[in-house]
């Protein structure tokens, strides 16, 4: 049987979240990189902040493991489609009609917020609570 591996110092933790940073660091460094000498119009409309809920999605199992291997990333993914799914109810029944690109782009971006919140609040848990 396979034990939990759970952070038990800030030291740990930090480690643990060095790899998916760089990583993020890069791909965001690659973006910024492409959206210059890029002259297509993908690559002008996108943020790099865009790249955030990789990140988040990446990161919270590492900050939110127990001593029996759950996360909260099941919970916060499920909040995450339901809240696309209220988002798109909403915006049928304000319009009439859903127009699936600017949802997507509006359900991304607050993604990125939520995603941001959800990684703040875990890590405050962790550091404060846990460790």
């Amino acid at each position: 049987m396979h034990m939990v591996h759970v952070p038990g110092s800030i030291s740990t933790l930090l480690q643990l979240q060095l790899v998916p940073l760089v990583i993020f660091l890069v791909v965001a460094l690659l973006l910024s990189f492409l959206k210059r000498l890029s002259h297509q119009r993908f690559f002008t409309k996108i943020k790099v902040v865009d790249v955030w809920p990789f990140f988040a999605i990446t990161m919270l199992p590492l900050l939110t493991i127990d001593a029996h291997g759950n996360t909260w990333l099941p919970l916060l993914l499920s909040v995450w489609f339901g809240s696309g799914a209220l988002l798109l109810v909403i915006w049928f029944f304000k319009d009439g009609e859903i127009l699936l690109k600017p949802f997507l782009i509006a359900w991304w971006r607050l993604g990125d917020l939520y995603w941001l919140a959800c990684y703040v609040i875990a890590l405050i848990y962790e550091i404060g609570f846990r460790l």
